[in-house]
């Protein structure tokens, strides 16, 4: 129910033609004044854990989506630039960046 409601919210106001967005954004400040306070402490624990699972794989998705689509037209930009010897690759700032990205990733656990 936790994850319907919404869903339905979305649909309803899409089908309407109005912003999906927004629906779901009222939908959940509804909700946390009374589907919350209506659940078990059991149900509420489990709601929090997949709820923040699929914010993880959700964000996943997103970046490697991303990640896929910045790709091609980084390479294309850098053969051109190769081409023209501008291009350079610091393998030190990336391997510091890379570092510094799974350091914090990995303090946040």
């Amino acid at each position: 129910i936790m994850l319907c409601v919404p869903y339905l919210s979305f649909i309803a106001s899409d089908s309407a033609g109005l912003s999906g967005l927004m629906a779901i954004f009222f939908c959940g400040i509804v909700m946390s004044h009374y589907a919350k306070y209506n659940l078990s402490e059991q149900g509420r624990h489990t709601t929090h854990h997949v709820t923040h699972t699929l914010a993880h794989v959700s964000e996943l998705l997103t970046f490697l989506y991303f990640g896929f689509t910045i790709l091609p037209m980084i390479v294309q930009s850098c053969d051109l630039a190769e081409e023209q010897d501008v291009y350079r690759v610091e393998w030190r700032f990336i391997g510091w960046t890379l570092l510094l990205c799974f350091v914090t990733r990995a303090a946040h656990f």
